[in-house]
């Protein structure tokens, strides 16, 4: 599956008033029945910051699952992207069922 969204909102506060313009593309591909990765990538013109969500998952049984997940933000600077932070991440579930 993949996908494309643009939200254009109008804020009108007693403080100011503001647009926002958020733009995201959305992938998903399942490999088999019990591994997929889906992706989701979005930009927003108030912080200028793309975000990368990546998030892998294998369901080795019913109840016993593995995620990996990164996460990556690039910050517009000069003209330039820069990345603003990165992280990793692991996941494991196990269900013990008695």
């Amino acid at each position: 599956n993949i996908g494309t969204q643009y939200v254009f909102t109008q804020v009108d506060l007693p403080e100011g008033s503001f647009d926002t313009h958020l733009a995201r593309f959305i992938g998903s591909f399942d490999f088999t029945p019990f591994i997929s990765l889906n992706t989701n990538v979005q930009y927003d013109n108030l912080t200028e910051v793309i975000g990368l969500n990546s998030r892998f998952r294998w369901i080795i049984t019913p109840g016993t699952e593995v995620f990996l997940v990164y996460n990556h933000n690039w910050i517009d600077n000069l003209d330039r992207f820069i990345t603003l932070d990165r992280t990793a991440i692991m996941k494991l579930v196990y269900t013990h069922r008695f």
